[in-house]
C-alpha cells in the first residue's frame, strides 16, 4: 500500500501550456455516450481538444485530463488542479465545472499566469519503483550479513557475539 502511494505521487509530469492555449478548451463538454450510441454509425464524432505545450508537443484533453492553473492573486501564487466535465473560456474569464465534485471554478484570465496538463509518466514510475526496489534489496543484503555474522559467532562461553572494545 505504501509503495502504491509513492508511485501515484511521484509518477506524473506537468506539461506547461501557455495561457493562450486555454482558449482551445472553450466549449469542452464531457462526453456522455451510451453503448448503443457508440455502436450507431450515424452518431456524430465528439470534438477533439488538443493543447500544445511549451516544448511543442501536442496533448489531447478529455474528461480524464488533469488541468493545472497557475494563478497569481494579490502577490500570492496558487495552483488549481482538477479534472473538468465542462470548460468555458472567455477573454476575461475561465469557468470550469469539476468532474468529481461538480464545483464551479471561476478564475479571471488576468490572474492565470500559465496552465499545465498533469500526465502519468512511465519513466518516473520505473525510476521510482526501481529506486524503492534497490533500497529494499540493499536493506535485505545488510540484514542478511548482520544476521549471518551474529549467528556464526565463535568465542566461548555463550556470551554475545559482538566484540566490545574499551
Amino acid at each position: 500500500m505504501v509503495l502504491l502511494g509513492f508511485t501515484t505521487m511521484g509518477c506524473t509530469s506537468v506539461h506547461h501550456v501557455a495561457k493562450a492555449e486555454l482558449a482551445k478548451l472553450d466549449g469542452f463538454r464531457e462526453q456522455q455516450t451510451s453503448l448503443l450510441s457508440a455502436l450507431d454509425p450515424r452518431t456524430k464524432a465528439a470534438p477533439v481538444y488538443r493543447l500544445t505545450d511549451e516544448k511543442g508537443e501536442v496533448h489531447t484533453f478529455d474528461e480524464s485530463s488533469r488541468l493545472v492553473l497557475f494563478v497569481r492573486k494579490s502577490g500570492k501564487q496558487d495552483e488549481i488542479e482538477a479534472r473538468y466535465k465542462q470548460v468555458d473560456v472567455k477573454p476575461d474569464l475561465f469557468v470550469g465545472i469539476e468532474k468529481d465534485t461538480a464545483r464551479e471554478i471561476r478564475v479571471p484570465m488576468d490572474e492565470i499566469e500559465r496552465a499545465g496538463l498533469r500526465k502519468f509518466s512511465i519513466g518516473k514510475t520505473a525510476a521510482l519503483v526501481g529506486g524503492i526496489a534497490g533500497v529494499a534489496l540493499v536493506g535485505l543484503i545488510v540484514l542478511a550479513v548482520v544476521s549471518d555474522g551474529s549467528s556464526s559467532g565463535g568465542g566461548g562461553g555463550g556470551g554475545s557475539s559482538w566484540d566490545v572494545f574499551d
